[in-house]
């Protein structure tokens, strides 16, 4: 939905009117995109994966709680979801920015997707206020 221009503008675009992620605003989306990929898309997962009722609920429990997690901008040290995999808030926020949005694609779980078919953002982050601090306090230590 971040390829095709026609399905970005027509369906996705709503998701992004989110610039600064937080957590209730994770599954705000158009309701076609929403029954498209979380119901539908879902729902034949769990098919074609054989999964039980209880491991399906389970999972969407989890992929929902990560989802939730990933967009509500903060990156606690401590937060047991977003140590068990290297997708967590900060590297979900590029995506939101203006400067990321064509990038950090994997949602909710695995990056290394990004890394295979080249949408890890490699550019400077220098316009987040922590980033730039950090540079600056660097760069006064020298």
């Amino acid at each position: 939905m971040h390829i095709n221009r026609w399905l970005y503008t027509t369906f996705h675009s709503r998701h992004h009117r989110l610039y600064v992620p937080y957590a209730y605003g994770a599954l705000y989306n158009h309701p076609f995109e929403g029954f498209l990929l979380d119901t539908l898309g879902a729902g034949i997962g769990f098919k074609v994966t054989g999964m039980t009722t209880l491991q399906g609920t389970c999972f969407f429990t989890f992929s929902t709680m990560k989802t939730i997690d990933d967009h509500c901008g903060y990156a606690f040290p401590w937060d047991p979801l977003q140590l068990i995999t290297n997708n967590n808030a900060a590297y979900h926020d590029i995506h939101h920015q203006t400067w990321g949005i064509k990038t950090n694609f994997s949602q909710p779980f695995f990056t290394f997707w990004d890394q295979i078919l080249s949408t890890k953002y490699k550019g400077s982050r220098a316009d987040r206020l922590a980033d730039k601090k950090r540079t600056e306090k660097t760069e006064a230590e020298k």
